[in-house]
Parts: structure tokens; C-alpha cells; sequence
């Protein structure tokens, strides 16, 4: 926004009306006045401290737009030239150059991370360590000076990481005063000169409009300036023709004494070598040259900007240790969360690498993202291609490593659909190695067995006294 003392108001954009509407509701806001109001703005609670620099007491009431459905006849229409415009840009300048602002966000932690990251298994706990990240709000006072006019321009500006942030405005979060303990003021950097770089950008449209009204008018003054020197230039030499004729005229007299017309003649020839030596040494083109160089000077455009406030917003960021539970282990998984950009960082896929949006934690507890993912076709639980996978013997389906059961006897891999329990030392024993009991039900190894009536028994069902091999 800008205020300007010029005294024909300049058309405004609506776009530079929600300029100045942000810029004094922000600015009362900071003040922690009542604000309330769309379209008109109704100020309550002002400090003593603002009131004397304004001169008037609140409440106040300010409109921004002059159109009758903007406005009511209690309310001030606020434009660039307002004095409530002057008003905040002296306060600004007695005030502190720094404060405090911390923003209150990132109280619920679970909510806030499940809004962006999707867990498939059982978060356990979280455990976090904050830190803080920090926004500058700066605000520079621009001074514009040229002919007899004299512009104040007041630009906010955001800076994150050393660079002008557009999308930002702290109205959109619940904020509390800040504390001096909780960060190191001064290791931090407030970003000034990207911020004047910015403003540079910010001002090129109306150093544009201000140029050329400049060289609409010093064209004029130039021309204006010309005319009157080249009309004094002709007057000069009107005046040596004038006195060049005169000569003329006396030198055809006769009748006079001809010591008095040479006298005469005389006098008028040093007039005409006077107005002569005036042109010739170009007194008047220097004249005219030293009035055109003022009034260049006078149409030059003179800019300074300087920082008026600065107000360091800070929040915290998490980094979080997140115990994720797939069904047998738990596993822990660390990340960091910003509660204000709602972005996870440092949580890769351990097969693709990719940042993960969707985690699971593998039956081997890799942790692996969707795509890098999938179902053993035994127990249904989540592998990667990280996990030791088998295939079992008898019908060669892929199965991950906790199911993966290794016969006793033969020592080959089976998935548990095809293995058995032995009954007599408890061990695994596949189905090639194995024999149930006709009469008990019962496994164990098929070598101990034997055929009565056609029928296999066990040892413990034939009653005899049998080696158990181990």
C-alpha cells in the first residue's frame, strides 16, 4: 500500500483497496484491539499510546471503498492519504523493532498426522522433540520524492528460509505472545535484503506510473524553457537588426554634422558588438542549459526504504518417533512434522526411497510404501523385496520367512498348510515325512508306523516299546 500527500487522490484499484483493507486490519490486530468487520471495519479497544498519535479516540469505523454499499456516515473512507495511514507509519517508527509472536498450532499431534499420513499398523506411541522454525514479518517504510510531491509506501512482507513468502497471513492461526527462551534471537536471520529486492518488484508498477508523468512533465518545462529563450535569443537579434538599420539611415545623412552621426554610428556599433558578444558567447544557451538541468533535477524520482518493524513469528516443529506394531515386532520410525506446511519429512521408502505418504512395517519390519509392498500368500501379511522368502516344497507358493516352516527330518521348506506337528518330541515335520494315525489321529514320523489290517499305527497305538528317532 502507499499514503501520498498529493492533492488530486489517484485512482485505485480494488486491488490496492484489499492492500490497505489487510494492512490496517493486520495492524490492529497486532495491537490486540477488537476487530470486526468485513466490509467496513469496526475498531474497538485501541491503546491510549495510538489514540494520541491519531488524535482521536476509539472506537473507530473505516471503510475502504467508496461506493455507497461500502460505506455509512459514521465510518472514515480510508485512502492512501488518509492521516490514519501517516498515523501507523509514526507509531511503527516508536515502536520496538522486534517482536515476539508464537503461533499455537500443533496440539494434536495423532489428529494432525493422520490428516497426511496413512499408518496400516497399530501406532503404539509417539514420542517427540520440538523445535522451533521461525517467519519474518517485516515491515519497510518507502519514501518517494520528486517535484513537490512526497509519497510514503508501507509494505509487509513475509520471509521463510531467506525468501519473500506470498501465501502466508498469521490471521489464519490462533497465536500467543512469544518468549525470549524459546529461541536464540540473535543467531537468527531476518532475510532484509530479499525482502528489499521484493519491494523493488512491489514498487516497479507505480515507479512506471510516476516516471512518466515525470517526463510528461519535463518534456513541458523543457519546451516551456526553450520557448523562452529562443524567444529572447530572437529579441536580441530584433534588437541588432533594429540598430543595424539605424546605421543605415544615419550614414545616408547629410545634412547633419558628420561628426555628430559618426558619433552617433559609433554608439550604435558598440550596442550591436555588445548584443553580438552576448550571442556569440552563448550566455543565453548557457542560461537556458543551467535551467533545464534544474529543472531535471526537480522531475528526478529520489526512493529510501527503511525497516520500521520486525516481528518474529515462530512455531514448532516435531521430530517424532513414531512405535508401529505389524502383529509379531514393533518398530520404530522417526520423521519430522511441521504442523504449519503439514509436511513429513525424513520418512523414505527403505526399497524405492521415495517420501511416504502410506506406510506399512513388513512382516520383517522393513518399512515400505504401498507399491514396494505385498501380501505373502500364506499369511496375507505385508512383504518386500528386503524379506527372506521361500518357497514351499510341495506347492512351490511363495511364502515370507515367519512362515517358512523347515521339516525336522528332510529339512526342506514348506508353508504351514503343508507341514504337521509331532506328536512324540513336538517338532515340524512335512507331509512326506509324516503319517497320521488311523486310530489316535495323531503325526509323527512315517518310518515308526505300522501296517495293521491295512491300516497305519502308530507307536503309541501298537503299545509296544518303539525307538523314537530324534
Amino acid at each position: 500500500m502507499h499514503i501520498t500527500n498529493q492533492n488530486k487522490t489517484p485512482l485505485k484499484s480494488s486491488m490496492a483497496m484489499n492492500e490497505l483493507y489487510t494492512i490496517v486490519k493486520d495492524f490492529f490486530k497486532q495491537l490486540q484491539c477488537d476487530v470486526a468487520g468485513e466490509k467496513i471495519l469496526e475498531i474497538k479497544k485501541v491503546p491510549a499510546d495510538f489514540e494520541k498519535i491519531y488524535g482521536k479516540i476509539s472506537p473507530y469505523k473505516f471503510s475502504f471503498e467508496k461506493q455507497k454499499e461500502f460505506t455509512d456516515e459514521e465510518s472514515d473512507y480510508v485512502t492512501h492519504s488518509h492521516h490514519l495511514m501517516n498515523s501507523i507509519s509514526e507509531y511503527l517508527r516508536n515502536k520496538a523493532n522486534v517482536a515476539l509472536i508464537r503461533l499455537d498450532i500443533g496440539n494434536d499431534l495423532k489428529k494432525e498426522l493422520a490428516s497426511k499420513l496413512i499408518l496400516h499398523n497399530h501406532l503404539v506411541r509417539i514420542d517427540k522433540k520440538i523445535t522451533f522454525d521461525h517467519i519474518f514479518k517485516l515491515t519497510f517504510e518507502t519514501s518517494m520524492q520528486y517535484t513537490n510531491e512526497h509519497e510514503k509506501l508501507l509494505h509487509t512482507l513475509y520471509v521463510h528460509d531467506n525468501q519473500v513468502i506470498d501465501n502466508f497471513s498469521i490471521e489464519d492461526y490462533p497465536t500467543m505472545v512469544g518468549k525470549k527462551s524459546d529461541i536464540d534471537v540473535t543467531a537468527l536471520r531476518e532475510g532484509k535484503e530479499v525482502a528489499k529486492e521484493k519491494i523493488k518488484t512491489l514498487l516497479n508498477d507505480r515507479i512506471k506510473i510516476i516516471s512518466e508523468k515525470l517526463k510528461i512533465s519535463l518534456a513541458k518545462e523543457i519546451e516551456r524553457i526553450s520557448q523562452h529563450y529562443d524567444s529572447l535569443h530572437n529579441e536580441v537579434q530584433r534588437e541588432i537588426d533594429t540598430h543595424m538599420r539605424r546605421i543605415d539611415e544615419l550614414s545616408k545623412n547629410t545634412d547633419d554634422d558628420p561628426a555628430i552621426v559618426g558619433a552617433k554610428i559609433n554608439r550604435l556599433h558598440e550596442t550591436i558588438s555588445r548584443l553580438k558578444e552576448k550571442i556569440g558567447q552563448s550566455e543565453i544557451a548557457k542560461e537556458k542549459e543551467f535551467h533545464i538541468r534544474e529543472e531535471k533535477q526537480k522531475h528526478s524520482l529520489n526512493i529510501g526504504s527503511r525497516l520500521l518493524n520486525k516481528t518474529i513469528i515462530y512455531y514448532p516443529v516435531f521430530d517424532l518417533a513414531l512405535f508401529l506394531e505389524n502383529g509379531k515386532k514393533v518398530r520404530q520410525v522417526s520423521l519430522q512434522f511441521n504442523p504449519l506446511t503439514h509436511q513429513i519429512k525424513n520418512l523414505l521408502c527403505e526399497i524405492c526411497s521415495r517420501d511416504l505418504s502410506e506406510a506399512f512395517i513388513c512382516s520383517s519390519n522393513h518399512l515400505v510404501c504401498a507399491q514396494c509392498g505385498s501380501n505373502c500368500e500364506s499369511c496375507k501379511s505385508i512383504r518386500c523385496e528386503k524379506c527372506r522368502t521361500m518357497h514351499c516344497s510341495r506347492c512351490n507358493r511363495e511364502v515370507c520367512e515367519s512362515c517358512t516352516q523347515i521339516c525336522s527330518r528332510c529339512r526342506k521348506h514348506f508353508c504351514k498348510s503343508h507341514v504337521r506337528s509331532d506328536f512324540l518330541n513336538k517338532s515340524i515335520i512335512c507331509f512326506d515325512c509324516s503319517l497320521v494315525c488311523s486310530l489316535c489321529k495323531m503325526s509323527t514320523e512315517k518310518l515308526l508306523f505300522k501296517k495293521i489290517n491295512g491300516k497305519d499305527i502308530c507307536p503309541k497305538c501298537v503299545g509296544g516299546m518303539v525307538m523314537v528317532r530324534e
